[in-house]
């Protein structure tokens, strides 16, 4: 099974290249998943066509350099191309730049569910000669529904270049690293493609594509992979900050090593990125200890993170936040509330024309929380009572009534409708518990505010409780092992959400994350049902990126979102493992 922060799918096979290169000496890329590939230390190396240089072998038209010497390394400052047998080496590109693109778009599937179509190199030997069909390479088990991007390298002069075709925007993008006009081939490559998927492109603003590649002098193939991983994973090409092209080859580098080896299943190396959002992931853990929380849905952000304000502006990381006049809690509380609730009429329109299936999850969240104010008698100005003893009874029996009559509404969730009732049963059978304790979390800080601080728990009731007073003295050995881990969770949680701040769109994300991971489920979705989910899930995060506005600063939240994901189902998973399931 998967993980629950990727929600992806299993394995994937490829189809067989019906072409006759050089795939008789080397195992052939196109064949078996994950997709196998020649090792770089047996195949054919680089030659200095790929402006490639080492301290300790001198180029000359014979020779060849190891990739293990540093495959793009010397690409940062590379000299003029040669131009002395130019054939070999682009067989020797073929074999490397087929590899890395299927590879990526393999790794990209397993972590992201993303369905990205790679045409080899090989095609552009001759465009209108060659069957498009005979040199694709795509996730076999999702054939069911078409992949999003198609992406062709190809040759323009002495360089790789790169186009990805957007099906869903009906864009076609050209990649230069240089950023040099296209030539005739591209336009070649343009009507092949169109006439293979019965789809015209638009071709897409150049200096829009060129304004989303890094500088650079010379051409260099690390470059170019890195600009199509970043469309493999993300969808589209983005600015790396910090671009240092030696970094950059000696990753793909690596990259070429690690999907060589015997068993490679996916994994791929972080990038400069990744790492930095890992620190910014630590950051919120380590700082929700020891930093003075702010107020959930609009209040200030920990200069320290990057957040969002009530109205969905952007509060910068790094550069502090102007602190509001203290208000009283009740207040706090009033107007947190009403951010929650009062969603107008216009503004929910606006949402369910650019996010239709997160405002369907808002809607149906909404209609959760009235369902729930109308068994307590409550109203969206919710009243809390601090208390000192917790009843763990009367708090079983409200979980029982969300989880059996509150989740019902699910039912309609997109996705949901159209799979089979077992399948359905069983997602939303899975996605209770992890629900139940993220929401007791998000209610708990949208009702009480800053009134109090991150150590009380809000039940379904309006009761708060300080995580000090909680005990199991009056529990049984089952239910004292429960509750042990729900008090924890309760404890690591509520600081980290706090600081994170989410905006009820942002919490509707990680609802419909949860409701569409397939993971841990007592039955084994069928063909058809995990490609609705694997759909579902695609959906989703589009939205948040529109949701995002496709900026940069704002999408890492996104990873803090994940994150927060993952905590609550572990902390699910651990107290299933316990004699009793509370709900």
């Amino acid at each position: 099974m998967t993980s629950p922060t990727n929600i992806i799918l299993p394995s994937i096979s490829n189809d067989i290249d019906t072409t006759n290169a050089v795939a008789a000496a080397n195992p052939n890329p196109f064949n078996n998943a994950p997709p196998t590939f020649p090792s770089p230390l047996t195949t054919a190396a680089l030659t200095s066509l790929f402006y490639t240089s080492s301290t300790t072998t001198t180029a000359s038209p014979s020779s060849s350099i190891s990739i293990t010497n540093g495959i793009s390394a010397a690409m940062a400052s590379p000299p003029p191309p040669p131009s002395l047998q130019p054939e070999i080496a682009w067989e020797e590109v073929t074999i490397q730049i087929d590899k890395f693109l299927q590879a990526a778009s393999y790794a990209a599937y397993k972590k992201c569910g993303t369905n990205i179509a790679i045409i080899s190199f090989k095609f552009s030997k001759n465009f209108l000669q060659n069957n498009v069909k005979d040199y694709i390479w795509f996730n076999k088990e999702i054939q069911s529904s078409s992949p999003t991007h198609y992406l062709v390298p190809f040759r323009n002069g002495n360089r790789i270049v790169l186009a990805d075709f957007n099906v869903m925007d009906k864009q076609l993008g050209y990649y230069d690293t240089i950023k040099k006009p296209w030539s005739n081939d591209f336009f070649l490559l343009k009507y092949s493609i169109e006439k293979y998927l019965s789809i015209h492109f638009d071709i897409a603003d150049p200096e829009s594509i060129n304004s989303t590649i890094n500088d650079t002098q010379y051409p260099s193939f690390a470059h170019i992979c890195r600009i199509a991983e970043e469309i493999c994973f993300n969808g589209r090409n983005r600015k790396i900050n910090p671009f240092v092209i030696k970094d950059e080859a000696e990753r793909i580098k690596r990259l070429l090593t690690m999907i060589s080896t015997d068993g490679w299943k996916g994994e791929w190396l972080s990038t400069i990125k990744d790492t930095r959002i890992n620190g910014i992931i630590q950051e919120v853990i380590m700082g929700a200890a020891v930093t003075t929380p702010s107020l959930v849905n609009g209040q200030n952000v920990s200069p320290s993170v990057v957040g969002r304000v009530g109205n969905g502006q952007t509060a910068a990381a790094g550069g502090g936040s102007t602190p509001r006049k203290s208000i009283d809690g009740e207040r706090r509380t009033i107007e947190s509330i009403n951010r929650r609730f009062n969603i107008t009429q216009p503004t929910m329109e606006i949402y369910e024309k650019k996010y239709p299936v997160l405002s369907k999850m808002l809607k149906i969240y909404l209609n959760f929380t009235k369902v729930r104010m109308d068994r307590y008698k409550t109203t969206p100005e919710r009243k809390f009572t601090v208390r000192n003893t917790f009843n763990y009874k009367e708090y079983i029996d409200m979980n029982h009534y969300d989880a059996h009559d509150g989740l019902k509404l699910f039912d309609y969730f997109p996705f949901l409708v159209d799979l089979q009732e077992s399948e359905k049963a069983a997602l939303i059978k899975r996605f209770r518990e992890p629900f139940l304790m993220f929401e007791r979390i998000y209610d708990t800080l949208n009702t009480v505010g800053n009134a109090l601080d991150n150590q009380y728990i809000m039940l379904q009731n309006g009761d708060c409780f300080h995580l000090n007073t909680l005990n199991q003295s009056q529990m049984s050995p089952e239910m004292t092992n429960v509750f042990k881990v729900v008090f924890s969770s309760w404890n690591t949680l509520l600081p980290i959400v706090r600081k994170i701040n989410p905006d009820i769109m942002e919490a509707v994300y990680i609802f419909c994350c949860i409701l569409l991971n397939s993971s841990y489920l007592d039955i084994q979705l069928s063909d058809a049902g995990d490609e609705i989910v694997r759909r579902g899930r695609l959906i989703i995060l589009k939205e948040m990126k529109e949701f995002y506005d496709y900026d940069d600063v704002q999408w890492e939240r996104i990873y803090l979102l994940r994150h927060v994901m993952l905590i609550t189902e572990d902390s699910v998973r651990e107290y299933k493992k316990k004699v009793v399931n509370i709900v």
